[in-house]
């Protein structure tokens, strides 16, 4: 069994990954800003929830390996032991009327601190469209602070994920911005 900083060092890089293939590029677009209000997520650990159930469905990955967070998946019976708590806020990214999903998890219990969100890194955002049962998912980024920027590209407000990863400064932002060909967020490069 590999050593407690080996495995948080293992899913830092995966988190750090992620980001980047879903980017497509290794390009840093960081503006200095001042930082944004708190957005009002709400937080839910309830799969009835639509919007949760379907958060749940994209981060489970996070949740079932147990070396990482014991408790939660039981991987011989292949079901959920409890229901970890997710962030959620509503927000129209496109102007259709119909709110996308902006999702990260929450760090519950002592043993989950800086596993599930780094410290230098921040917490895995998922961004997704619901359709009825269809779920789209339409950006994953890393990030200890979101906000959605004031200009859009593509008919999608850009996204600011705020992240202490190069600089110290809380005040950086990487932006990400709707690429309708390949019908998702990226990082804008520099």
């Amino acid at each position: 069994m590999p050593s407690p900083r080996i495995r948080t060092i293992r899913h830092l890089f995966l988190a750090v990954a992620s980001c980047f293939a879903l980017s497509g590029n290794l390009a840093f677009a960081q503006t200095q800003v001042t930082p944004p209000e708190d957005i009002p997520f709400q937080m839910f650990q309830s799969p009835d929830k639509p919007e949760y159930a379907a958060a749940l469905k994209l981060m489970a990955h996070l949740y079932q390996d147990q070396e990482k967070t014991p408790g939660y998946w039981d991987p011989v019976n292949k079901k959920w032991l409890s229901y970890p708590m997710i962030a959620i806020y509503q927000i129209d990214l496109n102007k259709d009327k119909i709110p996308e999903i902006v999702a990260y998890p929450i760090e519950m219990e002592p043993e989950e601190t800086g596993i599930l969100c780094p410290d230098k890194v921040g917490c895995p955002y998922v961004v997704f469209e619901m359709n009825g049962n269809k779920i789209r998912q339409i950006a994953l980024f890393a990030s200890y602070r979101f906000s959605p920027d004031n200009s859009s590209h593509n008919g999608y407000t850009r996204l600011r994920a705020y992240t202490r990863t190069l600089r110290q400064d809380p005040n950086y932002y990487e932006l990400f911005e709707y690429n309708s060909q390949k019908r998702t967020y990226e990082m804008l490069k520099r």
